[in-house]
C-alpha cells in the first residue's frame, strides 16, 4: 500500500507526496551506490544533509521547498544509525579534501573506498570509521602520485581542525588492514613527488624573487633548473635514502640544489636551513641531518668539479 502524506501549502493546500518513490535533486540514492550533492557549505553543527537543508529553510520558502524539505526529512528518518554515521563522515571527507586543495577524483576515490571499506570492516565505532576515513584519503592521494603531494602530518592536521580526531598509529594501522584484509595495494610515497611543490612554495616569496633579481637571474628559469636539479639529486641518492620521510629528503635535495647551482652561476646560495625549516614547518637541525648524510658529498664533489671546470685544472 502506496504511503501517502498531505503538506499545507498556501500555493496548495493539499499535495499528495509518495514516500515510496522519491526523486528529487538534493540527495539520490539508488542500490548500490549514494550520490551526494549538497545544499549547501559545511559549517559548524549537524553535519547531515537534512541540517544543511534545514538552515536553508524559511516561512518563506516556496511551496516547491515545502514538499522538498518534507521529502527529505522523510528520507533521513528511514535511515540506519550506521548510515548517518556514514553521512557524517563523509561530509568531513568533503571538507578535509577541499582544505587540501584536492582534486574531485581523488576526493570521490576516497568517499566510495570509505564506504567499501566500511561495510568489509563492520565497524559501527564512530571514532575508528574517522580513522578509516583518514586512512582512505591517504590512498587516494597516494594513487595520485605527484599531482598531490601532500604529506601524511597534513591529513592528521586538516581532520584534527575539521573536529575529527585521528590518532597516527592507529591510522597506520588502518592502512595496514587495508593492505592485508581487504588486498588494496597502497603505492609508497616517492621524494620526486614532493619536489615540484617545496620549490614552488619555497621561490614565490618576494624576497627571495628580489634576490634572483639581483644576480641577474630570471626567477621561473631558476625555478625549473632547481626542480631538475633536485631531481637528479634524489636519483642518485635513491638507495641511501633508508626509511627517512622522503618530504624531509626532498627538501634536503632542493637545498643541495640550491647550493650547487649558486657555485655554477657564481652568486650567494638563495635558500638558507632556516629558511626552508620555517616554509616547511620542520626543524632546522632536521633538514641539517639528511643534507650531510645523503648530500652534502654529493654538493662538496660538484663544486670541486666545477672549481676545477672554471679554472682549465684537470685532476
Amino acid at each position: 500500500m502506496t504511503n501517502m502524506t498531505k503538506i499545507p501549502c498556501e500555493e496548495q493546500k493539499d499535495i499528495p507526496l509518495d514516500t515510496t518513490h522519491i526523486d528529487f535533486d538534493v540527495v539520490q540514492i539508488s542500490e548500490g551506490s549514494r550520490h551526494y550533492e549538497p545544499v549547501l557549505g559545511s559549517g559548524s553543527g549537524s553535519r547531515t544533509y537534512l541540517a544543511l537543508y534545514d538552515r536553508s529553510f524559511s516561512s518563506n520558502s516556496s511551496c516547491q521547498t515545502l514538499v522538498k524539505y518534507k521529502r527529505l526529512n522523510i528520507l533521513n528518518k528511514m535511515k540506519s544509525p550506521i548510515e548517518r554515521k556514514e553521512d557524517d563522515i563523509i561530509m568531513i571527507i568533503r571538507r578535509v579534501t577541499s582544505s587540501l586543495n584536492l582534486s574531485k577524483n581523488a576526493r570521490e576515490r576516497a568517499i566510495n573506498l570509505f564506504l567499501k571499506c566500511a561495510r568489509a570492516i563492520a565497524n559501527s565505532d564512530r571514532r575508528e570509521l574517522i580513522t578509516l576515513a583518514a586512512a582512505c584519503v591517504i590512498v587516494a592521494i597516494r594513487e595520485l602520485g605527484h599531482t598531490a603531494p601532500v604529506t601524511l602530518q597534513e591529513v592528521i592536521n586538516t581532520f584534527n581542525a575539521n573536529g575529527a580526531r585521528v590518532n597516527p598509529m592507529k591510522m597506520l594501522w588502518r592502512l595496514k588492514e587495508l593492505e592485508t584484509r581487504l588486498g588494496y595495494k597502497i603505492p609508497l610515497r616517492s621524494c620526486k613527488d614532493y619536489v615540484w611543490r617545496f620549490v614552488q612554495e619555497l621561490l614565490k616569496d618576494e624576497a627571495i624573487q628580489s634576490k634572483l633579481r639581483s644576480y641577474n637571474v630570471n626567477p621561473e628559469i631558476y625555478k625549473h633548473k632547481l626542480a631538475l636539479l633536485a631531481l637528479h639529486l634524489l636519483r642518485n641518492a635513491e638507495n641511501k635514502r633508508g626509511g627517512r620521510r622522503p618530504s624531509i629528503v626532498a627538501l634536503a635535495a632542493i637545498y643541495a640544489a640550491d647550493r650547487i647551482l649558486a657555485f655554477r652561476e657564481n652568486h650567494k646560495p638563495i635558500l638558507t636551513q632556516r629558511y626552508i625549516a620555517k616554509v616547511a614547518k620542520i626543524s632546522e637541525s632536521t633538514l641539517r641531518e639528511h643534507y650531510s648524510l645523503l648530500f652534502k658529498s654529493i654538493v662538496i664533489k660538484e663544486t670541486y668539479l666545477a672549481m676545477l671546470s672554471k679554472y682549465n685544472i684537470t685532476s
